[in-house]
């Protein structure tokens, strides 16, 4: 079987999400998309369109989650690079089944309310990889 993916956008985390998307929208001409609030995932979002591709920034809104601690270990700049898929559920069980580690065994609610796994970097020669199926 063939698994078809393509690059769906490329996330940075940020302290301040405004200031960095405003920097994108001066520098690249960027449009914004769209935002939103995250609180499953305590993260505030900012989705924007560059060109043909999309750039999404996220910002902790919470002390505790997995963005507030990558951004204290790591600081700002790159945090993932997103893949389309048209079924993630059974994307997930495939990686699973071929040994791959999962953060995210089951999808859970992202941007747009689109559905969303992550891809641990160990399996991913360091890279956090998510996988998002669009919902209409």
């Amino acid at each position: 079987m063939i698994h078809k993916y393509s690059i769906d956008h490329v996330a940075l985390v940020a302290r301040d999400a405004e200031a960095v998307a405003q920097h994108y929208k001066n520098m690249l001409a960027a449009t914004e998309i769209t935002r939103d609030d995250i609180p499953e995932q305590g993260v505030f979002v900012i989705l924007l369109q560059v060109g043909d591709s999309k750039l999404e920034i996220i910002t902790p809104t919470v002390d505790d989650s997995g963005v507030a601690r990558f951004l204290d270990k790591r600081g700002e700049g790159f945090h993932h690079v997103a893949y389309a898929v048209e079924d993630i559920e059974l994307e997930l069980a495939r990686l699973e089944s071929e040994g791959y580690r999962l953060i995210d065994s089951k999808p859970r609610k992202g941007i747009g309310g689109h559905l969303v796994a992550f891809i641990h970097p160990e399996s991913t020669h360091g890279v956090l990889i998510e996988l998002v199926q669009h919902v209409d």
